[in-house]
């Protein structure tokens, strides 16, 4: 993910008729950690048209501060993996399991090489192992109000990429796979399933919310038709390539504009 995408691609999420290649949780992410750069570049250039910003933004520093702040955002998220991991095994197995776990994971070659990346990979699977944790102790401590934390976790899990949505799948299949072979959340099905339709409304409400389904819903058919036409290997006529556009950078000024006046944006 280019550093120069993170404020557009949040801009693109939530403009009507706009979208963006990828879901908006880590944009949003590294967009926060890196605001007071983007304040730095706002007030530094010499208008608020998207040429000045463009040209003020390309600038060698502001790119490098991006790279690396998006880097070091990877690396934290990526000792949370091995932690989750090594948690998880304790959770299932015992302590040694998860020692065993963390360091089987650590050495893991594709993992070490994305994890100083500013991919999307790490960030995903942060959260989908949070979320995977937290089922683990639901089922194995017999703990069913953490349900709605799987749930939100899920939601940003799938809000950071898409392929993420086969925990929607893989979640359900393993409650259920729960509920035939231990006795005890038959005998607490009406709790167990209470819990189960909160997380449940937690996830799709948050999943709305933070793809920008309620204030865009013409992304959703934009970005379905993007991933259909990447899968037969053509391109849709109607839409964006999902990255930095003319438009997005306009949008933007227009934004900026209207918190700092007496700045030009036209």
């Amino acid at each position: 993910m280019a550093p120069r995408d993170f404020l557009v691609g949040v801009v693109q999420t939530y403009q009507p008729g706009e979208f963006f290649r990828y879901p908006p949780v880590h944009l949003l992410l590294l967009s926060f950690v890196t605001l007071p750069i983007w304040l730095v570049g706002v007030l530094k250039a010499t208008a608020l048209t998207p040429q000045a910003l463009v040209h003020e933004f390309i600038q060698p520093p502001y790119m490098t501060m991006f790279a690396v702040i998006a880097r070091l955002v990877t690396v934290l998220m990526s000792l949370g993996v091995v932690a989750l991991m090594a948690r998880l095994g304790e959770e299932v197995y015992d302590r040694r399991t998860g020692l065993f776990v963390a360091i089987v994971v650590g050495l893991n070659a594709p993992f070490t090489y994305y994890s100083q990346t500013s991919n999307l990979e790490v960030p995903y699977l942060f959260w989908s192992l949070f979320a995977l944790v937290e089922l683990a102790r639901i089922i194995v401590r017999h703990e069913p109000g953490r349900l709605p934390t799987v749930g939100l976790l899920a939601a940003l899990a799938v809000g950071t990429k898409d392929q993420a949505a086969a925990l929607l799948f893989c979640i359900p299949l393993a409650l259920a796979g729960w509920f035939v072979l231990d006795p005890w959340p038959r005998n607490e099905s009406r709790r167990v399933l209470g819990k189960l339709a909160r997380a449940a409304l937690i996830a799709l409400s948050s999943l709305a919310l933070l793809d920008g389904a309620l204030v865009n819903p013409t992304a959703l058919r934009l970005e379905s038709a993007f991933f259909l036409a990447a899968a037969v290997k053509t391109t849709p006529s109607t839409r964006t390539r999902g990255q930095a556009t003319p438009a997005s950078w306009a949008t933007v000024s227009s934004a900026l504009a209207r918190f700092i006046p007496g700045r030009s944006c036209s």
